[in-house]
């Protein structure tokens, strides 16, 4: 039961390769996960949750988390849910096709869609890529259409403001007339 366990968090996890960008040749490269603990599996709907310091490499794709929740839905789309502690965010780094650069991140509490393509940060979020920095309570990137979308992910009207984000955009290079 223990390899059927292994086998399914691996196989569910796949999808999370696409998470922050990372490299195409990752998606092909086996997935592996340290945990300490399994808190619960539940098979009838595809769920399993493990904690303790989780590390999930695939490729040059590593994501820490306390807690990751993993669920894979009868259309084997998966979602995961990576959760931090108080004192210790969740945390992300991959390295970025046709470039030398990574993109990295931390957050309290990150989200994963396969079928959406989308990847949610929230709460004390930050995210680098290169020189762009972004930092707000909510991140939010589609892998479809490489846009970001920082800030309250859903305001109504009356709505207290929400804390200040942050984008830091680099300056060009200078030009040195140089052809």
């Amino acid at each position: 039961m223990r390899k059927q366990q292994a086998y399914f968090l691996c196989a569910a996890l796949l999808g999370v390769a696409g998470f922050a960008h990372a490299e195409k040749a990752d998606r092909t490269q086996e997935v592996e996960i340290l945990f300490a603990r399994t808190e619960g599996m539940a098979a009838e709907n595809g769920e399993v949750t493990v904690s303790g310091d989780v590390v999930l490499t695939q490729g040059t794709l590593k994501v820490t988390a306390e807690r990751m929740k993993v669920k894979k839905d009868a259309r084997e789309n998966v979602t995961v849910e990576m959760f931090g502690t108080a004192g210790k965010q969740i945390t992300f780094r991959a390295k970025r096709d046709n470039t030398n650069e990574f993109m990295e991140g931390v957050a309290d509490r990150a989200e994963f869609d396969q079928r959406k393509g989308v990847v949610k940060l929230i709460g004390r979020a930050n995210a680098k890529s290169g020189t762009f920095v972004m930092s707000s309570e909510y991140i939010f990137y589609s892998q479809d259409t490489e846009q970001f979308e920082v800030g309250n992910p859903n305001p109504k009207a009356g709505d207290a403001p929400a804390a200040r984000s942050r984008i830091v955009i680099p300056a060009p290079k200078p030009d040195t007339g140089k052809k």
